[in-house]
């Protein structure tokens, strides 16, 4: 199982990427978008007591948080740390996680997806053809 991530600039580009990789015949089941409201959902829905809605990957699923009797992302202080965290449960690591924080930070959205070994360059093609960014070799 491989994580293949990109940075987009904003909800409707992260959305039509995930359509794309459907489209391309990947499981998109297995893809989620990230966004500082995810993770502010994430942080406050884990506060309440008895409440787990975060999938394996460690996103939010969709709607997950929303129907809170606080509302959502009530009560979740976002720090760097809170950040790190998240990406971290999702599997983003090493050269990859500076470009991945100051992308979020910046208010950026990150589609990330689980393939088989096999599948990654094709879903790293899909998601750079539909505008995704990723971090660039040194």
């Amino acid at each position: 199982m491989k994580h293949v991530f990109a940075l987009f600039s904003d909800a409707t580009a992260a959305e039509e990427a995930v359509k794309k990789l459907s489209e391309s015949g990947l499981d998109t089941t297995k893809a989620r978008i990230h966004s500082k409201q995810t993770i502010q959902d994430e942080t406050s829905v884990r506060a309440m007591p008895g409440a787990n809605p975060v999938s394996s990957t460690g996103a939010v699923h969709a709607g997950a948080a929303g129907g809170t009797a606080a509302g959502p992302g009530v009560g979740a202080v976002m720090t760097d740390d809170t950040i790190e965290g998240y990406l971290q449960g999702i599997g983003v690591d090493g050269d990859e996680f500076a470009f991945y924080m100051h992308g979020i930070k910046g208010g950026g959205y990150i589609v990330g997806i689980d393939v088989s070994n096999d599948e990654a360059e094709k879903a790293a093609a899909v998601l750079s053809e539909t505008g995704g960014k990723v971090p660039q070799a040194e």
